[in-house]
């Protein structure tokens, strides 16, 4: 008898101890790219960034007509052109060739680097925007929600985001 009440005793502690530790566990997810795409911040930023590209798109754009001209009225006047000429010619020739070269990459490069400026700012607001509303409600883990398969909506946290910053 007193092994039953032993162990009906000790799985009673059990069970109250799951479900204490239940109680204090609340798990919750969001969606950063959608709370991302909501962020008026993050449309300026977007903004600014496609501004950016299509002043390097231009440049580029600039250097390859440069390149085009140069190398039409090369073909022009080769025919008038001393053999120095034309080799001179064709080593300028060469040298704008690789700069456009050189500069679509290093405007990719730039691209990517505004981009970081723009959106480290953006991560780290959002990142501090979730750990305040999970605190606020009582979450002790946040995943993203590209993390997790399965989740319950209740435990979304978007909603709850975009009624701190009043947004719908």
């Amino acid at each position: 008898m007193k092994k039953i009440l032993t162990v009906v005793l000790f799985a009673g502690g059990l069970l109250l101890m799951n479900h204490q530790l239940e109680a204090q566990m609340k798990i919750g997810f969001v969606n950063t790219e959608e709370l991302f795409s909501v962020l008026l911040e993050a449309k300026k930023a977007d903004s600014l960034l496609q501004q950016y590209q299509e002043v390097l798109r231009k440049t580029g754009e600039d250097y390859q007509q440069e390149l085009e001209e140069k190398a039409k009225q090369f073909n022009q006047d080769s025919s008038s052109m001393t053999t120095l000429q034309k080799e001179t010619t064709r080593k300028k020739l060469q040298d704008l060739y690789s700069r456009v070269v050189n500069y679509n990459q290093e405007a990719q490069q730039q691209l990517q680097a505004k981009q970081q400026d723009l959106i480290a700012p953006l991560q780290k607001s959002i990142s501090e925007l979730v750990n305040a509303v999970a605190k606020e409600n009582g979450y002790t883990h946040v995943f993203s929600r590209d993390a997790l398969l399965v989740v319950p909506e209740k435990d979304n946290l978007l909603p709850l985001i975009k009624k701190k910053l009043n947004l719908k």
